[in-house]
């Protein structure tokens, strides 16, 4: 399986940094998600990933050739 190539929007990337989400914590969730969202009609859907007693949540935009762009990310307990 090819690997899925990420893009993060400007404002993902505030939120990142407001919200101590790592790139590393958004390539776990875009790959190994504990939750996934069915797709919506706009191409997009929520991930989310258990880490200890959180949950990483990111709202991605689906698109061809394994290209996902990262619309938001947080803590579920945030």
């Amino acid at each position: 399986m090819a690997k899925k190539k990420i893009i993060l929007t400007r404002h993902a990337q505030e939120r990142m940094v407001k919200r101590n989400v790592s790139r590393e914590d958004i390539r776990k969730t875009v790959d190994h998600p504990t939750y996934t969202s069915s797709i919506k009609k706009d191409n997009t859907q929520e991930l989310r990933r258990r880490v200890d007693n959180r949950e990483n949540y990111i709202v991605v935009e689906r698109k061809k050739n394994n290209l996902i762009i990262i619309i938001t990310v947080g803590w579920s307990d945030e």
